[in-house]
Protein backbone atom coordinates (compact mmCIF):
# COMPACT_ATOMS: atom_id res chain seq x y z
CA UNK A 1 0.00 0.00 0.00
CA UNK A 2 1.41 3.40 -0.97
CA UNK A 3 1.68 6.08 1.67
CA UNK A 4 -0.74 8.88 0.74
CA UNK A 5 -1.59 12.11 2.51
CA UNK A 6 1.49 11.95 4.75
CA UNK A 7 3.37 15.17 5.48
CA UNK A 8 7.06 14.43 6.06
CA UNK A 9 9.08 17.51 6.95
CA UNK A 10 12.76 17.28 7.86
CA UNK A 11 12.15 17.42 11.62
CA UNK A 12 9.66 14.54 11.41
CA UNK A 13 12.07 12.59 9.21
CA UNK A 14 14.86 13.06 11.79
CA UNK A 15 12.65 11.71 14.57
CA UNK A 16 11.50 8.75 12.50
CA UNK A 17 15.09 7.85 11.63
CA UNK A 18 16.20 8.18 15.26
CA UNK A 19 13.43 5.87 16.50
CA UNK A 20 14.26 3.26 13.86
CA UNK A 21 18.00 3.42 14.56
CA UNK A 22 17.61 3.51 18.35
CA UNK A 23 14.88 0.91 18.49
CA UNK A 24 12.76 2.85 20.99
CA UNK A 25 11.26 6.25 21.72
CA UNK A 26 13.56 6.65 24.71
CA UNK A 27 16.70 5.95 22.67
CA UNK A 28 15.56 8.40 20.01
CA UNK A 29 14.92 11.08 22.62
CA UNK A 30 18.45 10.68 24.00
CA UNK A 31 20.00 10.80 20.50
CA UNK A 32 18.09 13.94 19.56
CA UNK A 33 18.33 15.66 22.98
CA UNK A 34 14.52 15.77 23.12
CA UNK A 35 12.02 14.64 25.70
CA UNK A 36 10.34 11.28 25.16
CA UNK A 37 6.85 12.88 25.03
CA UNK A 38 8.05 15.17 22.22
CA UNK A 39 9.34 12.20 20.20
CA UNK A 40 6.09 10.30 20.81
CA UNK A 41 4.03 13.31 19.75
CA UNK A 42 5.92 13.64 16.43
CA UNK A 43 5.39 9.94 15.69
CA UNK A 44 1.72 10.19 16.57
CA UNK A 45 1.30 13.15 14.21
CA UNK A 46 2.95 11.18 11.41
CA UNK A 47 0.72 8.18 12.09
CA UNK A 48 -2.33 10.43 12.04
CA UNK A 49 -1.20 11.91 8.74
CA UNK A 50 -0.68 8.44 7.26
CA UNK A 51 -3.87 7.06 8.77
CA UNK A 52 -2.00 3.94 9.90
CA UNK A 53 0.52 2.98 12.60
CA UNK A 54 4.17 3.29 11.66
CA UNK A 55 5.54 1.12 14.48
CA UNK A 56 4.58 -2.07 16.17
CA UNK A 57 5.24 -1.85 19.90
CA UNK A 58 6.78 -4.78 21.76
CA UNK A 59 8.42 -5.37 25.12
CA UNK A 60 11.91 -4.31 24.02
CA UNK A 61 10.81 -1.23 22.06
CA UNK A 62 9.33 -0.78 18.61
CA UNK A 63 9.77 -2.11 15.07
CA UNK A 64 8.53 -0.69 11.80
CA UNK A 65 5.19 -1.60 10.32
CA UNK A 66 4.90 -2.17 6.58
CA UNK A 67 3.74 1.43 6.10
CA UNK A 68 6.50 2.68 8.38
CA UNK A 69 9.10 0.86 6.28
CA UNK A 70 7.74 2.59 3.18
CA UNK A 71 7.94 5.98 4.85
CA UNK A 72 11.47 5.23 6.05
CA UNK A 73 12.67 5.22 2.43
CA UNK A 74 11.50 8.82 2.03
CA UNK A 75 13.06 9.82 5.37
CA UNK A 76 16.42 8.42 4.28
CA UNK A 77 16.24 10.36 1.01
CA UNK A 78 15.41 13.52 2.97
CA UNK A 79 18.46 12.90 5.17
CA UNK A 80 20.77 12.66 2.15
CA UNK A 81 19.34 15.87 0.69
CA UNK A 82 19.59 17.78 3.97
CA UNK A 83 23.13 16.56 4.60
CA UNK A 84 24.16 17.89 1.19
CA UNK A 85 22.32 21.16 1.84
CA UNK A 86 23.99 21.63 5.22
CA UNK A 87 27.41 20.80 3.78
CA UNK A 88 27.08 23.44 1.06
CA UNK A 89 25.60 26.01 3.45
CA UNK A 90 28.38 25.41 5.99
CA UNK A 91 31.03 25.72 3.30
CA UNK A 92 29.60 29.02 2.06
CA UNK A 93 29.33 30.37 5.57
CA UNK A 94 33.02 29.59 6.06
CA UNK A 95 34.06 31.76 3.08
CA UNK A 96 35.02 34.83 5.05
CA UNK A 97 37.90 37.10 4.13
CA UNK A 98 39.40 39.14 1.32
CA UNK A 99 39.92 37.93 -2.24
CA UNK A 100 42.37 40.04 -4.22
CA UNK A 101 41.56 39.37 -7.85
CA UNK A 102 43.65 40.72 -10.71
CA UNK A 103 43.29 40.72 -14.48
CA UNK A 104 43.67 43.08 -17.41
CA UNK A 105 41.58 46.22 -17.60
CA UNK A 106 39.72 44.81 -20.59
CA UNK A 107 38.73 41.49 -18.99
CA UNK A 108 37.94 43.17 -15.69
CA UNK A 109 35.59 45.76 -17.18
CA UNK A 110 34.04 43.73 -19.99
CA UNK A 111 33.81 40.23 -18.50
CA UNK A 112 34.10 40.30 -14.71
CA UNK A 113 32.48 43.55 -13.59
CA UNK A 114 29.02 42.76 -15.07
CA UNK A 115 28.93 39.45 -13.16
CA UNK A 116 30.83 40.00 -9.91
CA UNK A 117 27.53 40.50 -8.10
CA UNK A 118 26.97 36.75 -8.56
CA UNK A 119 30.08 35.94 -6.52
CA UNK A 120 28.97 38.39 -3.84
CA UNK A 121 25.52 36.79 -3.68
CA UNK A 122 27.03 33.33 -3.35
CA UNK A 123 29.43 34.38 -0.60
CA UNK A 124 28.07 37.48 1.18
CA UNK A 125 30.93 37.52 3.72
CA UNK A 126 33.57 37.60 0.99
CA UNK A 127 35.21 40.99 0.46
CA UNK A 128 36.64 41.70 -2.97
CA UNK A 129 39.57 43.75 -4.21
CA UNK A 130 39.75 44.07 -7.99
CA UNK A 131 43.17 45.02 -9.34
CA UNK A 132 42.98 45.91 -13.04
CA UNK A 133 46.25 46.55 -14.79
CA UNK A 134 47.78 45.73 -18.13
CA UNK A 135 51.12 44.62 -16.69
CA UNK A 136 50.79 41.25 -14.97
CA UNK A 137 50.83 41.33 -11.18
CA UNK A 138 53.43 39.12 -9.51
CA UNK A 139 51.55 36.44 -7.59
CA UNK A 140 54.81 35.01 -6.27
CA UNK A 141 55.34 38.27 -4.32
CA UNK A 142 51.76 38.31 -3.06
CA UNK A 143 50.55 41.20 -5.25
CA UNK A 144 47.22 39.38 -5.65
CA UNK A 145 45.58 36.09 -4.65
CA UNK A 146 44.00 35.03 -7.92
CA UNK A 147 44.61 36.10 -11.51
CA UNK A 148 42.85 35.72 -14.83
CA UNK A 149 45.41 35.80 -17.64
CA UNK A 150 45.42 35.58 -21.43
CA UNK A 151 48.86 33.96 -21.40
CA UNK A 152 50.22 30.89 -19.66
CA UNK A 153 52.45 31.70 -16.66
CA UNK A 154 55.65 29.68 -16.33
CA UNK A 155 56.60 29.98 -12.66
CA UNK A 156 56.62 26.49 -11.08
CA UNK A 157 55.11 27.64 -7.78
CA UNK A 158 51.91 28.81 -9.49
CA UNK A 159 48.78 26.68 -9.88
CA UNK A 160 47.20 27.22 -13.31
CA UNK A 161 44.14 25.99 -15.16
CA UNK A 162 43.01 26.68 -18.72
CA UNK A 163 39.42 27.96 -18.82
CA UNK A 164 38.73 28.57 -22.50
CA UNK A 165 39.92 30.06 -25.75
CA UNK A 166 38.88 33.44 -27.11
CA UNK A 167 38.53 34.01 -30.84
CA UNK A 168 40.69 36.80 -32.24
CA UNK A 169 40.33 38.72 -35.49
CA UNK A 170 41.82 41.69 -37.32
CA UNK A 171 39.61 44.77 -37.16
CA UNK A 172 39.65 48.34 -38.46
CA UNK A 173 37.11 51.11 -38.59
CA UNK A 174 35.06 51.62 -41.73
CA UNK A 175 36.61 55.08 -41.98
CA UNK A 176 40.12 53.62 -41.98
CA UNK A 177 39.23 51.08 -44.68
CA UNK A 178 37.69 53.84 -46.82
CA UNK A 179 40.82 55.94 -46.38
CA UNK A 180 43.51 53.26 -46.74
CA UNK A 181 41.72 50.31 -48.29
CA UNK A 182 41.51 46.79 -46.88
CA UNK A 183 44.57 44.52 -47.10
CA UNK A 184 44.08 41.59 -49.48
CA UNK A 185 46.77 39.36 -48.00
CA UNK A 186 49.29 39.18 -45.21
CA UNK A 187 51.99 41.00 -47.16
CA UNK A 188 49.66 43.96 -47.70
CA UNK A 189 48.69 43.87 -44.03
CA UNK A 190 52.29 44.57 -43.08
CA UNK A 191 52.19 47.86 -45.00
CA UNK A 192 49.25 49.18 -42.93
CA UNK A 193 49.23 51.05 -39.65
CA UNK A 194 49.09 48.24 -37.11
CA UNK A 195 48.03 48.50 -33.50
CA UNK A 196 49.81 45.96 -31.33
CA UNK A 197 51.21 45.22 -27.90
CA UNK A 198 53.98 46.86 -25.99
CA UNK A 199 57.31 45.19 -26.73
CA UNK A 200 57.68 44.24 -23.05
CA UNK A 201 54.22 42.68 -22.65
CA UNK A 202 53.53 38.93 -22.64
CA UNK A 203 50.77 39.20 -25.28
CA UNK A 204 53.19 40.08 -28.07
CA UNK A 205 53.83 36.34 -28.54
CA UNK A 206 50.34 36.00 -30.03
CA UNK A 207 51.30 38.20 -32.99
CA UNK A 208 54.60 36.42 -33.49
CA UNK A 209 52.73 33.12 -33.49
CA UNK A 210 50.47 34.51 -36.21
CA UNK A 211 53.43 35.68 -38.31
CA UNK A 212 57.09 35.92 -37.20
CA UNK A 213 57.39 39.26 -38.97
CA UNK A 214 54.88 40.86 -36.61
CA UNK A 215 57.42 42.07 -34.08
CA UNK A 216 57.04 45.30 -32.14
CA UNK A 217 58.93 47.32 -34.77
CA UNK A 218 56.10 46.60 -37.23
CA UNK A 219 53.48 48.33 -35.08
CA UNK A 220 52.60 51.94 -35.67
CA UNK A 221 51.45 51.96 -32.03
CA UNK A 222 51.97 49.45 -29.23
CA UNK A 223 50.03 49.27 -25.98
CA UNK A 224 49.14 46.46 -23.61
CA UNK A 225 45.87 48.20 -22.76
CA UNK A 226 43.25 46.27 -24.73
CA UNK A 227 40.62 48.94 -24.12
CA UNK A 228 42.96 51.46 -25.72
CA UNK A 229 43.49 49.16 -28.69
CA UNK A 230 39.73 48.97 -29.22
CA UNK A 231 39.39 52.76 -28.95
CA UNK A 232 42.26 53.29 -31.39
CA UNK A 233 40.75 50.91 -33.93
CA UNK A 234 37.31 52.50 -33.59
CA UNK A 235 38.87 55.93 -33.99
CA UNK A 236 40.50 54.99 -37.31
CA UNK A 237 44.14 54.83 -36.22
CA UNK A 238 44.79 51.44 -37.82
CA UNK A 239 44.22 47.69 -37.74
CA UNK A 240 44.20 45.79 -34.45
CA UNK A 241 43.90 42.16 -33.41
CA UNK A 242 40.86 42.16 -31.15
CA UNK A 243 38.75 39.65 -29.29
CA UNK A 244 36.07 38.90 -31.88
CA UNK A 245 33.10 38.61 -29.56
CA UNK A 246 33.79 42.08 -28.20
CA UNK A 247 34.66 43.71 -31.54
CA UNK A 248 31.33 42.61 -32.99
CA UNK A 249 29.57 44.96 -30.56
CA UNK A 250 30.76 47.98 -32.56
CA UNK A 251 29.16 48.51 -35.97
CA UNK A 252 31.93 50.95 -36.97
CA UNK A 253 34.45 48.09 -36.90
CA UNK A 254 34.87 45.69 -39.82
CA UNK A 255 36.91 42.51 -39.90
CA UNK A 256 39.74 42.44 -42.40
CA UNK A 257 41.31 39.27 -43.82
CA UNK A 258 38.64 37.11 -42.14
CA UNK A 259 39.89 34.07 -44.06
CA UNK A 260 43.26 34.12 -42.30
CA UNK A 261 43.52 31.62 -39.43
CA UNK A 262 44.19 33.62 -36.27
CA UNK A 263 45.64 32.24 -33.04
CA UNK A 264 43.13 31.94 -30.21
CA UNK A 265 43.88 33.66 -26.92
CA UNK A 266 43.98 31.09 -24.14
CA UNK A 267 42.48 32.12 -20.79
CA UNK A 268 44.15 30.88 -17.59
CA UNK A 269 43.26 31.01 -13.92
CA UNK A 270 46.33 31.41 -11.73
CA UNK A 271 47.01 31.32 -8.01
CA UNK A 272 49.98 30.55 -5.78
CA UNK A 273 50.29 26.98 -4.55
CA UNK A 274 50.25 28.23 -0.95
CA UNK A 275 46.78 29.74 -1.49
CA UNK A 276 45.04 26.98 -3.43
CA UNK A 277 43.16 25.68 -0.34
CA UNK A 278 42.23 29.13 0.94
CA UNK A 279 38.46 29.50 1.20
CA UNK A 280 38.24 32.82 -0.67
CA UNK A 281 40.63 31.64 -3.40
CA UNK A 282 38.82 28.32 -3.83
CA UNK A 283 35.48 30.11 -4.11
CA UNK A 284 36.82 32.65 -6.59
CA UNK A 285 38.60 29.98 -8.63
CA UNK A 286 35.44 27.90 -9.08
CA UNK A 287 33.29 30.92 -9.91
CA UNK A 288 35.78 32.35 -12.43
CA UNK A 289 36.13 28.99 -14.14
CA UNK A 290 32.36 28.84 -14.62
CA UNK A 291 31.92 32.34 -16.04
CA UNK A 292 34.95 32.09 -18.33
CA UNK A 293 33.65 28.85 -19.82
CA UNK A 294 30.33 30.65 -20.40
CA UNK A 295 32.06 33.66 -21.96
CA UNK A 296 34.35 31.64 -24.20
CA UNK A 297 31.44 29.54 -25.47
CA UNK A 298 29.58 32.59 -26.82
CA UNK A 299 32.53 34.74 -27.87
Amino acid sequence: MAVTGATLDWESARVLLAVVRGGSMMAAARALAMSQPTVSRVIQQLEHSCGQPLFIRHARGVRLSRVGAELLVHAERAEVAMTSFERVARRKAEIDGVLRLTTSEFLGVEVLAPRLHELRELYPRLRLELLLQNVASDLTRGDADLALRLFRPSQPELVIKAVGHLELGLYASRAYVERRGAPRNLDELLSHDLIGFDSRGPMRALYEQFDPRLVSERFALGTDCLSAQVALARGGFGIAGLQAGFARKYPELVRVLPELPMPRAEAWLVTHEDLRESGPVRAGFEWLERIMVDYASVS
